[in-house]
């Protein structure tokens, strides 16, 4: 689920609720994260339950890997997109999540499923995985790394 906004009008009226996201990069279009998720993060716990991305080149060798009879069906949603050269999927959303005090886990630790943060089970980083890695190096007090 990418929108619990619904959360702002109707909560769940239980103890010790928490609101789960999945913010990968395709959801960002549908809905923006400030209605999708950020207004019932200023009132309620939310929780990035999981999020990941690949680059358009990444994503078409590693469906070539799996054989995929056509590499350009793979899902879109985990595609982080280029804005003027700069990727700034990462960049918002990390400034997003602290913003609004969000805690996160990044999906996923191993080479297989996706979008990956392994490339291999020598632990070998992919480009989210790198990005991933700077961000649990940091306190919440220091400045976000965000590039990858």
């Amino acid at each position: 689920a990418s929108d619990v906004s619904f959360a702002v009008k109707k909560p769940i009226r239980r103890n010790n609720v928490v609101y789960s996201v999945h913010p990968y990069p395709g959801t960002y279009e549908s809905k923006p994260w400030e209605k999708a998720f950020g207004a019932v993060a200023d009132i309620y716990p939310v929780f990035a339950g999981e999020f990941g991305f690949w680059s358009k080149a990444y994503a078409r060798k590693k469906a070539k890997e799996e054989n995929f009879e056509d590499p350009d069906t793979l899902n879109d949603n985990y595609i982080e997109k280029n804005h003027k050269g700069k990727k700034l999927y990462r960049k918002h959303l990390f400034e997003f999540m602290r913003k609004k005090n969000i805690s996160w886990t990044a999906w996923v630790f191993a080479p297989t499923w996706g979008p990956t943060l392994l490339k291999n089970w020598n632990y070998e980083p992919t480009e989210a995985g790198k990005v991933v890695k700077k961000q649990l190096q940091y306190k919440q007090s220091d400045i976000l790394y965000v590039t990858g």
